[in-house]
């Protein structure tokens, strides 16, 4: 049985001109083009990662474009206390390979992306 060779996955932060949102950059791509954004835990029924980020007591949003995620939190916790834990959430849940969005997400953002093409 061969051994599979896992991609290391590096992630680092970015501050944003909103206090409360964080962007996390990785070292792989989240959309192609068409930015995804889930203002709350409903709208992000089509992402298991949206759904799964939205586990935290403290993300009050998720937002993916190209190769980073910015999550918005509230005002309770500080980032210090929480992005060693969403880092090591992403490092391990894109290790893994776990689906970034759904296959009825992925085909959404596919018509979106027309959409804005057709538009332009």
């Amino acid at each position: 049985m061969a051994d599979q060779v896992k991609t290391i996955v590096s992630i680092y932060t970015e501050s944003t001109p909103n206090p409360l949102t964080m962007k996390f950059v990785v070292n792989r791509m989240f959309t192609q083009k068409v930015p995804v954004d889930f203002q709350s835990v409903e709208e992000a029924g089509e992402s298991p990662l949206a759904l799964a980020l939205y586990g935290f007591d403290y993300v009050t949003g998720v937002f993916f474009k190209n190769n980073f995620v910015t999550v918005t939190k509230t005002q309770e916790k500080e980032w210090h206390e929480v992005i060693p834990e969403i880092r090591e959430f992403l490092r391990s849940y894109m290790s893994e390979d776990k689906p970034v969005f759904s296959e009825a997400g992925i085909k959404q953002m596919e018509e979106d992306n027309k959409e804005m093409v057709t538009a332009e």
